[in-house]
């Protein structure tokens, strides 16, 4: 009984973290060859004098999603986020890098 109950919550806890794509975020997942199940996260830090610099929002993410060296997180500055976005100091995931990408270029 007690291996059914946890098999029971194991079940449930992992489809309550399942995530909805449409249409257009899955046709970026196909674009760049991303995984839906990918883990890695981008850091935007306040510090200019990071060694990753990127002038715009969507140069960034666009290197995140094509990186030549994989790192679960990727930390960077950017120089000039699109008006009413300000993601400093902020860590995304996946999903949300192609939501930002996606309204991006919808623009």
């Amino acid at each position: 009984m007690n291996k059914l109950l946890v098999f029971v919550a194991i079940c449930s806890s992992s489809f309550s973290f399942s995530q909805n794509w449409t249409p257009s975020e899955l046709e970026i997942i196909n674009q760049f060859n991303l995984s839906m199940d990918d883990h890695r996260g981008l850091f935007f830090s306040v510090d200019s004098s990071e060694s990753v610099v990127y002038s715009t929002l969507e140069d960034a993410l666009q290197n995140f999603f094509t990186p030549t060296i994989m790192n679960d997180i990727t930390k960077v500055y950017v120089e000039e986020f699109p008006e009413g976005v300000n993601l400093s100091n902020t860590t995304i995931g996946i999903k949300e890098a192609i939501r930002y990408y996606n309204e991006l270029q919808i623009k």
